[in-house]
């Protein structure tokens, strides 16, 4: 808060007060402490002085000794606004703090509006001197004690409910402002959240004690929080707010959301939304094709660069060159004419205009002592290291890069230990700015000295994108985080792989091994990897609310528009406010429980998975850049890594792939293209070992590898195959060996009855033909008897088994028994949402209303099973949503999270009858022959060939685990 901001508040409040509830005693004779306030306000004069200070001396003890001690807490903190104002702070905070002791002596402070409005005076000097922790505390104890006056209904709330509807209001505000803050400084999450909290109080206070001056602030204040992590929702309520507020209050908004948009890698969108926010806040009268905007007098130039930033991004610098040029002539402001003058050199850049860009950089850090924050500086140094690289001035390149990092950790505010939310991104902008200019350098000049600067950069990046991952809430910073890794981590690869091919050490192939494994599946082994005493309940069943609530405001929307009558229209959207609210508060709370603490940067992977495989085993794992492969590989002798650019057409080769198998015999006119590029690089591993461990990467989860096809055969017809999510997941899951003492829960629901879908979480999924016909689920008519044959099979081993068919299979049974058993087997209906993978689910049997039941991913996490393997036979159960720096986020994660290292899900759509044969094999192999679950799986699928089956009926089944 500004230091000359607070005095007004300051003095407003306490003024309001004193007047309102009167310096006169009962019979209107002025008291006289009273009197001495006045002289007090007549000596200042608008200036502070000592003779003032001496008439307020004099209130103050004139109302202690009339025993008025409540009065006499007023003037202390009028005393302490006078000390504030004079630099003396803590002087301030004492005399306060004196003044409250008295206070007490004397008189119950529960019914004390003074009291408590004391706590947060103490609050606000606290909070202006940075000291955002110890404020808190005030401001809690402040906005506690309100609201017992006003709960328990003591005199001042009876006396002044008005009043004091609105200073609670302001208390609820101010928490949620100093929380925000608080994590501002900190990144920790808690404090977000509990932001959201107050910000709910603030809103729900306004409706109920009808503040309608106050609704537009805390429609704003809850909007502005919920566009950190939902900004399609908070675009809502920010819109609501402008009918209040006016459309200024839009800008950071649509600036907030446009950057959103950028960082998750959709600049069209991005683009849209600037124009659009230019349109609806600055009132522009024209905006062409040509993209000329004209605002009408009023020159938004802070949206407007942030628009040429997009043009730049996407390769448009005439565009963002014709955009900004107009911005030298309309602003004097430094801060604008620096981020003006900067793009402006990145645009002469980009079209070649070196010595032109040059000066404009020069010019840009001209204006740079203006701003307030050191990021600019960096950005604007690394750029000129860049352009240095481009005009093949090494040194020069070498030197700007250099001066930058100096600068960084010159400041007094350690980027590097504590980074403020604010400026996280200039912090990562700069590590790998400068890690990528030192690695350019590296493959241009060899000099070992680059390499170590790039390398301990990168690392450092590295370690602090990983901390950042669970603790930072922003999901634009997040989906940054996500994309600098895209664009750097090959950067690392690249340098490190030169090392690698220029010594033979083998220790960069693990370098580059360890970071592949810290950046694929992120969420789940970091909740693997937290101890036990941080593991939390990450959703506990708030989702149907969720679904009940959005559509709740999908039906007020439909009722709004179907009628024309203003007063019943204006009720609509008040219901429609208030839904959202709620639905936001739950949506808040589910997300609060995923955070955790996340674990270090892991090191080593590859040497410990190297003590983990046989001599018959290789572990692959694979990253696709834009054009090129780096495949690392592990075997119990050796770790290598091979780079190779894609040939032309490799993703159409992967779509005609997939279209192959799910439509013909499998096999493609790429299959060469495809086993050359996956295969070729290992094979002279391959002809030695015949088990391979996978590690997919973006689209190459889409197709099993298994469906290779060479030389007339698929390559599981040589090799064994399973796969993982990352190489730290394989490591985290494993098991040394199977139980030996094996229990087993079969599972198949009895669809034949029609059972109803369920209403709330699958409206809009109807027409999926293969899950619901006429709105009820399609039978499954080879599944109970599959799981018979399967029971059977256990059954004459001596394995103690469940078997839950028809109405036993139900949700409630399956959470009962699973959690003893060693391999769980569900034979039924999946669903896989790519939108919200962790709302995919397995169906069972139905509840008292008819409707079929289900588990949803989210739920698995809060399950904890001691099984062993878990065999989802449904219907694209291994299916989900590709997510940078999380691979396939699908069910088959949930149960792995839960406790089951092992797990059989489908990639798509599958034939229960055949499905029913590829699962009576697998056990027979499993059970009767004491098969691994790998080869047993595999065995099973070349029975699949043998029976003329389609890749359809058995390439989907894959394995991850062991």
């Amino acid at each position: 808060m500004q230091k000359e901001f607070f005095p007004k508040i300051f003095l407003s409040l306490l003024f309001f007060s004193i007047i309102t509830t009167g310096g006169y005693t009962q019979n209107g004779k002025m008291s006289d402490h009273w009197a001495a306030y006045l002289n007090y306000q007549k000596h200042q004069s608008g200036e502070l002085n000592d003779s003032a200070l001496h008439f307020l001396h004099k209130a103050e003890n004139l109302a202690f000794d009339k025993e008025s001690y409540n009065r006499y807490l007023w003037y202390i903190n009028e005393e302490a606004r006078y000390l504030y104002i004079k630099s003396e702070p803590y002087r301030a905070i004492d005399v306060i703090k004196e003044g409250m002791q008295r206070h007490k002596a004397h008189e119950d402070t529960l019914n004390s509006f003074t009291y408590a409005y004391s706590n947060g005076s103490i609050g606000f000097i606290l909070y202006s001197m940075g000291k955002n922790e110890e404020a808190l505390k005030y401001f809690l104890q402040k906005v506690r004690h309100e609201e017992i006056i006003m709960e328990k209904n003591l005199p001042y709330y009876q006396k002044y409910p008005d009043r004091f509807h609105n200073e609670l209001s302001t208390s609820y505000e101010t928490l949620t402002t100093c929380y925000q803050t608080i994590y501002e400084k900190t990144l920790r999450p808690e404090a977000f959240f509990h932001a959201t909290e107050y910000a709910e109080k603030l809103w729900k206070h306004c409706m109920s004690k009808n503040l309608e001056s106050q609704y537009g602030d805390a429609l704003y204040t809850y909007g502005r929080l919920a566009s950190v992590l939902f900004p399609n929702e908070a675009l809502d309520l920010l819109e609501i707010s402008s009918q209040y507020l006016g459309d200024s209050h839009l800008e950071a908004y649509y600036s907030n959301l446009s950057d959103y948009y950028l960082k998750k890698g959709n600049p069209d969108k991005a683009k849209a939304l600037l124009k659009e926010g230019l349109e609806i806040i600055f009132k522009p009268r024209e905006i062409t094709s040509r993209d000329k905007i004209s605002t009408g007098g009023e020159s938004p130039e802070s949206i407007i660069n942030q628009l040429a930033g997009i043009y730049l991004y996407t390769n448009q610098p005439d565009s963002a060159i014709r955009l900004i040029t107009p911005n030298l002539k309309n602003t004097e402001d430094p801060v604008d004419l620096c981020e003006t003058y900067a793009l402006l050199a990145k645009a002469r850049m980009n079209k070649g205009n070196l010595e032109k860009a040059d000066s404009l950089y020069k010019l840009s850090r001209s204006y740079i002592s203006h701003l307030d924050e050191g990021g600019t500086e960096l950005e604007l140094l690394n750029d000129m290291a860049l352009l240095m690289l481009k005009w093949n001035k090494t040194d020069t390149a070498r030197h700007y890069t250099s001066l930058a990092d100096s600068i960084a950790r010159s400041y007094e505010k350690d980027f590097f230990k504590s980074p403020h939310a604010n400026n996280i991104q200039f912090v990562l902008n700069h590590i790998f700015k400068s890690a990528r200019i030192f690695s350019d350098l590296y493959l241009r000049e060899h000099k070992i000295e680059d390499y170590q600067q790039a390398q301990k950069l990168f690392l450092e990046g590295l370690k602090l994108t990983n901390r950042l991952n669970f603790n930072l809430i922003d999901k634009s910073s997040l989906a940054y985080l996500s994309n600098n890794i895209k664009t750097y981590l090959p950067w690392y690869f690249d340098i490190n792989y030169a090392r690698y091919k220029n010594t033979g050490d083998e220790k960069y192939a693990t370098l580059i091994g360890d970071a592949l494994a810290n950046n694929k599946a992120r969420t789940l082994t970091t909740l693997i990897r937290r101890e036990e005493n941080q593991k939390l309940t990450i959703f506990d069943g708030e989702t149907q609310k969720v679904d009940s609530l959005e559509f709740l405001i999908n039906d007020l929307e439909s009722a709004i528009l179907s009628t024309n009558d203003t007063a019943v229209i204006d009720s609509l959207k008040i219901k429609r406010i208030e839904t959202a609210i709620d639905l936001l508060g739950y949506k808040f709370r589910e997300e609060r429980k995923k955070t955790a603490h996340y674990p270090d940067y892991a090191e080593n992977t590859l040497k410990n998975i190297q003590k983990k495989l046989d001599a018959n085993s290789i572990f692959v794992d694979y990253y696709l850049s834009d054009s090129v492969m780096y495949t690392t590989y592990v075997t119990s002798k050796d770790i290598d890594v091979k780079r190779q650019i894609f040939p032309d057409g490799f993703p159409k080769a992967v779509r005609d792939k997939q279209r192959s198998l799910k439509t013909g015999n499998g096999k493609s006119n790429y299959d060469n293209m495809l086993w050359s590029t996956l295969l070729t690089p290992l094979n002279s591993e391959l002809k030695n070992k015949k088990h391979i461990i996978i590690v997919p990467d973006s689209y190459l989860y889409k197709i099993p590898f298994e469906t290779l096809f060479k030389n007339d055969q698929f390559l599981i017809e040589s090799h064994t195959i399973n796969y993982n999510y990352s190489a730290l997941a394989y490591l985290l899951t494993g098991k040394d060996a199977r139980p030996e003492n094996l229990s087993s829960l079969i599972l198949a629901p009895d669809f034949s009855n029609g059972n109803a879908a369920p209403n709330l979480a699958f409206r809009g999924i109807e027409n999926d033909s293969t899950l619901f016909r006429n709105g009820k689920l399609v039978s499954l008519p080879f599944a109970q008897s599959e799981a018979k044959e399967i029971f059977e099979k256990f059954r004459k081993k001596d394995v103690a088994s469940n078997l839950l068919t028809g109405p036993l299979a139900t949700k409630e049974n399956f959470i009962k028994y699973a959690e003893n058993s060693h391999i769980l087997h569900m034979a039924t209906h999946g669903y896989s949402s790519r939108e919200n993978p962790f709302r995919s689910c397995i169906f069972f049997s139905d509840r008292q209303n008819h409707e079929a039941d289900y588990m949803m991913m989210n739920e698995l996490y809060n399950l904890s099973l001691d099984a062993d393997l878990a065999v989802l036979s449904a219907c694209q159960t291994g299916n989900g949503q590709i997510i940078e720096g999380e691979g396939m986020l699908a069910l088959p994660g949930g149960f792995i999270f839960s406790g089951v290292p092992n797990v059989i899900a489908s990639l798509w759509k599958v034939h229960d009858q055949k499905t029913r044969f590829l699962m009576e094999a697998f056990y027979s192999y499993l059970l009767e022959e004491d098969k691994s679950y790998k080869e047993a799986l595999r065995l099973a699928k070349l029975n699949c060939i043998k029976e003329g089956y389609l890749p359809l009926d058995w390439a989907g089944f894959v394995l991850i685990g062991e």
